[in-house]
């Protein structure tokens, strides 16, 4: 049995971790405390002072865009809008966007957003620009099934599984991202125009279904194969810069063409594309052609 004293040290230390522990705790508890939600916007207002710095930042510049400090004409400016474009705000905290579900169009481009959550419940939305931000989940952007047009290039985006709902998109922007499995996009049937540039994709197969798409950008992944896209007839634009490609045959249907780009590939021959009279730009550039004669007149449209 260990002395006295040396008991009631050990027991003090205990307490003392307890105290401790409990501070911590309910330090922990305050800080979660803090995140607080409002439904109008004149709350979240009104309750500046008990927001986190993020949300109190988000106040101020829909203050600013509504052009008042007073919390119920703001709320009153605010809930007529139904365009709102915040872009380049150092904006890290939406959920005080949550307030106005009558918006239709909001763009948000070149901030700090991680999380979207808060934008799920803006089910009238038609327009969501994201671009250059810090997101990587967009499970919540699943519920906005009225898009048509979703901008989330320069995220870190890898799993675009939840766009497999947005059955309405026409237009859609992925570029520079961390993208190698797009089969969700087989359901995205009405889309005309889908960047895909800068990710990480190696199979076009899903592609395929897509008959609508009218603009196509494939630049800067790790593309061999084209066969899929040769029943994407309605293309007019079609990018595929910096690939692995060594056969373009597939392209050949492609007749209403008026922009192919085809640099930095492994092409040896484009004698295919002759069929593609409608060319006004063709780019060949850094590629270990065999022929350089443009397989298309006027020779100008070519570009070595």
């Amino acid at each position: 049995m260990p002395p006295l004293n040396l008991k009631f040290e050990s027991l003090t230390r205990v307490s003392l971790l307890t105290v401790l522990t409990a501070g911590i705790t309910s330090c922990t508890f305050a800080q979660a405390d803090d995140a607080k939600t409002f439904e109008h916007f004149a709350d979240w207002c009104e309750n500046q002072e008990s927001l986190t710095p993020e949300a109190h930042h988000t106040v101020d510049v829909l203050l600013t865009a509504a052009e008042t400090e007073d919390c119920d004409r703001a709320e009153a400016v605010l809930s007529s809008l139904t365009q709102l474009d915040l872009s380049r705000t150092q904006l890290s905290e939406v959920a005080p966007l949550a307030s106005l579900p009558q918006l239709t169009w909001l763009i948000l481009n070149e901030n700090q957003i991680a999380d979207v959550g808060p934008l799920s419940n803006l089910t009238q939305l038609d327009l969501l620009h994201l671009g250059e931000n810090q997101i990587s989940d967009i499970a919540p952007l699943s519920t906005l099934t009225s898009l048509t047009e979703l901008n989330l290039s320069s995220n870190q985006i890898s799993d675009i599984a939840p766009l497999s709902t947005l059955t309405q998109l026409t237009r859609l922007n992925l570029q520079v991202n961390q993208i190698s499995d797009i089969e969700p996009l087989s359901m995205l049937s009405e889309l005309d125009w889908l960047d895909l540039s800068f990710n990480q994709i190696e199979t076009v197969d899903t592609l395929a279904n897509l008959a609508n798409l009218t603009n196509l950008d494939l630049s800067v992944n790790r593309i061999t194969h084209l066969e899929p896209l040769a029943t994407l007839t309605d293309l007019f634009w079609l990018g595929l810069v910096d690939n692995q490609i060594t056969d373009v045959a597939s392209l050949s249907d492609l007749t209403d063409l008026t922009v192919l780009r085809l640099a930095q590939n492994q092409i040896t021959d484009a004698s295919s594309l002759s069929t593609l009279t409608n060319l006004s730009l063709l780019f060949l550039e850094e590629n270990p052609l065999s022929d350089r004669t443009c397989p298309v007149e006027p020779a100008s449209i070519c570009s070595f």
